[in-house]
């Protein structure tokens, strides 16, 4: 099962090279269908009922969407005309779940394996910001400009009263599309190493649910990781962590560009969806400080000093790290 398994990842990889790759949209199609064809045996391994429908609802909406673009590819969008390449991003986003088709990526991550929660969260996401990348040539800067706006928006509201982890991930996911999107916008190698940094923290923070069997936020009381806590507070770009160093060289780049009203509406959604990250945070701190009570001086010393050590790592990384994506 696991040969399966690492073979069918294998596959998905060698597709994404090979649409990246391709100079033409016909063979950018393909590479799409081929790594969701990989996908649905992966959903479908544990033959439960719910993975079964999941992988069910995923292959209807990729299968409407990629029939969608290629039948609107063969509308002369190699001339990048406005309006085929403004429904091709309209497709895009039913592909990816962004606004305002973010309901079916929510159920399908909810009752999805957490392997399959990984790639349709990182890997997937590779080919359709390509497509995004290439339409970037046509003047629709505005249009996507909206869609980013309106996803953060909607998807740090959603998720407010949620309490079930997966579908807070499946929203964080969402809303960090918009910042997918965004640096596709400014700089294609800016939004490689957002992914990088971005699917790190993923790919932990799901690791750590599947280990402890985390379901509810209540649980997360009973729960107490250190590392789980930063992943989660870099995820939602708090300082000194990786994701805010991202989102604020985002930021920064956007003021260039003479685009203060969008730099600070991207400031009020990221505040927004800071709520539902705090609160995971919260959950697992109350029960670190009542746990802290009975630890004996010393080891609180070491938990302080490798805390501190940590953020020193963190600071002293990210330093070289921002002066090596001006050099882009």
């Amino acid at each position: 099962m696991n040969l399966m398994k690492s073979i069918f990842v294998l596959m998905i990889m060698l597709f994404i090279f090979w649409g990246v790759s391709s100079f033409s949209w016909f063979m950018l199609w393909m590479s799409l269908e081929m790594s969701m064809l990989m996908m649905i045996p992966l959903m479908t391994m544990l033959n439960s009922q719910h993975h079964i429908e999941s992988a069910m609802k995923y292959f209807l909406i990729q299968g409407i969407s990629s029939s969608s673009f290629i039948l609107i590819s063969l509308w002369n969008i190699m001339n990048f005309l406005f309006i085929p390449s403004l429904m091709i991003i309209v497709v895009i986003m039913m592909k990816i779940g962004m606004f305002p088709f973010m309901f079916w990526y929510k159920e399908v991550i909810m009752k999805s394996s957490f392997l399959s929660n990984k790639l349709i969260m990182t890997l997937q996401k590779i080919l359709p910001m390509t497509v995004i990348y290439y339409l970037m040539k046509v003047n629709m800067n505005y249009f996507i400009y909206i869609l980013i706006f309106m996803n953060s928006l909607f998807s740090s509201i959603m998720a407010y009263n949620e309490t079930m982890i997966k579908k807070i991930m499946a929203l964080s996911s969402i809303n960090n599309m918009s910042w997918m999107v965004l640096s596709v916008s400014l700089n294609f190698s800016l939004f490689l190493i957002f992914l990088l940094v971005y699917s790190n923290i993923i790919i932990y923070i799901l690791n750590m649910m599947n280990l402890k069997n985390l379901v509810s936020l209540t649980q997360m009381f009973k729960f107490n990781n250190l590392l789980l806590n930063i992943n989660i507070l870099s995820m939602a770009g708090l300082p000194p962590f990786s994701g805010f160093m991202l989102k604020w060289l985002m930021l920064s780049m956007m003021l260039n560009m003479n685009l203060v009203l969008f730099s600070v509406i991207m400031v009020i959604t990221s505040l927004l969806s800071l709520y539902f990250y705090l609160r995971m945070v919260l959950m697992s701190s109350v029960m670190m400080v009542f746990s802290m009570k009975w630890l004996s001086l010393l080891s609180s010393k070491k938990e302080m000093m490798y805390f501190m050590n940590l953020k020193s790592m963190l600071n002293l990384f990210f330093i070289p790290f921002m002066m090596v994506i001006y050099s882009f």
